[in-house]
C-alpha cells in the first residue's frame, strides 16, 4: 500500500506519487479537482510511479536512476521483488474491475521536465519546495509545505519498517538527508509518509537520526533477517538493512 497525496492550490495542483498503475489514479484525481495537474514522484521505485503514464506533467530529478527507471530499466532484485505485487496473500480484496492477470509489470513513462533541488513549486495560494533526500533511493526527495507545516517524506520516512536493503540503497547518504529532514523539526506540525499511518510526529525523524547514530555506532542490537540482513527495531519505526559488506 502507498499512499498518494493531492496538493491543490487555487491554479495548480502537484500529485506525490501516482502508485502502482494497477486502478486507474487519473480518474480519481479528476474526481477532486478540474486543476492542471504535475505529478512528483518520492521516488521511482515501481510502487510510486505506475500511474505517471496518465498523466502529460511528470516531473523528476535529472538523476541517471530516474532515467532508467522511466525507461523500465531496473535491477534484477527489484524486478523479482515487484512480480509477486499481485499475488492474492499481497493484496486487500479483489482485484480493480478489468484487470484478471496477476503478473505485474515493471512500468514506463514520458518525463515532461526535469525539477531541482530547492525549486518551488508554485500553485496559487500555495507553495511547495523540493528537498532532495536521497539515500533510499539515489533519486529520493521530499516536498516542504513551509507555510502550513508539512512535510511529504515519500519512502524516507514512515512509520513502519523502513527498507535499507535495495542495491541502489546508500545509507550515508540516507543519513545525510534524515539530518536535514530532522533540522525542519521545530518548523513541523506533522509528517505525510508514503507508507504505513498517513500522518506521522515530526519528533520521529529526530528518533530516526538518533537510531541512525547508535546503529553507527553498534550500540544498539538487531535481529538476523533474510539475505543476510539486519533488522533494528525501535518504538516507532524498524529499519531493515543489509549486512556488512
Amino acid at each position: 500500500g502507498v499512499t498518494s497525496f493531492l496538493v491543490v492550490g487555487s491554479q495548480r495542483a502537484v500529485l506525490f506519487d501516482s502508485g502502482l498503475g494497477v486502478a486507474r489514479i487519473g480518474e480519481a484525481v479528476r474526481k477532486l479537482t478540474a486543476l492542471p495537474v504535475t505529478v512528483i514522484n518520492s521516488h521511482t521505485h515501481f510502487d510510486h510511479v505506475g500511474g505517471n503514464r496518465e498523466f502529460t506533467d511528470v516531473r523528476n530529478l535529472d538523476d541517471p536512476f530516474s532515467r532508467a527507471s522511466a525507461r523500465g530499466e531496473v535491477s534484477e532484485s527489484l524486478r523479482e521483488y515487484a512480480g509477486a505485487t499481485l499475488a492474492e496473500d499481497r493484496v486487500c480484496g479483489p482485484l480493480p474491475a478489468g484487470i484478471t492477470s496477476r503478473d505485474y509489470a515493471i512500468p514506463t513513462w514520458q518525463v515532461a521536465a526535469s525539477i531541482r533541488d530547492a525549486e518551488m513549486l508554485e500553485l496559487g495560494d500555495r507553495r511547495l519546495e523540493v528537498l532532495r533526500t536521497p539515500g533510499h533511493t539515489p533519486d529520493s526527495l521530499s516536498l516542504l509545505d513551509r507555510a502550513n507545516g508539512l512535510l511529504f517524506t515519500g519512502d524516507t520516512y514512515y512509520s513502519g519498517e523502513i527498507y535499507l536493503w535495495s542495491p541502489e540503497t546508500d545509507v550515508a547518504a540516507y543519513t545525510a538527508s534524515i539530518d536535514r529532514l530532522a533540522s525542519l523539526e521545530p518548523v513541523l506540525k506533522a509528517l505525510l509518509p508514503a507508507h504505513g499511518p498517513p500522518v506521522a510526529e515530526p519528533r520521529q525523524l529526530v528518533e530516526l537520526q538518533e537510531a541512525l547514530q547508535e546503529i553507527q555506532s553498534g550500540g544498539v542490537s538487531f535481529e538476523p533477517a533474510e539475505g543476510g540482513r539486519r533488522h533494528f527495531k525501535f518504538q516507532h519505526f524498524s529499519i531493515l538493512m543489509s549486512g556488512p559488506g
